[in-house]
């Protein structure tokens, strides 16, 4: 059997937004509760991958107006994909936590 394999910009989102939710509920739990800290990593990442996206709007939005090819386009299931691994990294925390 052959396991499913994602395409390796839609696994570096996963990567990313799991990162981005860790660090940021590592920081929080310094200053908040454990709960409160891990939404604050949640939202965190959630937003960084919305802004990511948005930048990729903005720029392919430049390069069309110039004429360009645009570097990236923006894609939304590319937000889900990073929201998918902040929610892993909740999951997983409130799990061992």
């Amino acid at each position: 059997m052959k396991l499913p394999m994602l395409e390796k910009d839609k696994a570096n989102h996963v990567i990313y937004g799991s990162l981005i939710a860790f660090v940021a509920s590592v920081a929080a739990m310094l200053v908040f509760s454990k709960a409160l800290a891990v939404v604050i990593g949640a939202i965190t990442s959630v937003v960084f991958s919305a802004l990511k996206e948005l930048s990729d709007y903005v720029s392919a939005r430049k390069a069309e107006e110039v004429g360009l090819k645009p570097p990236h386009t923006p894609d939304v299931i590319d937000f889900l994909y990073g929201v998918a691994g902040a929610v892993f990294v909740s999951i997983v925390y409130r799990a061992f936590a």
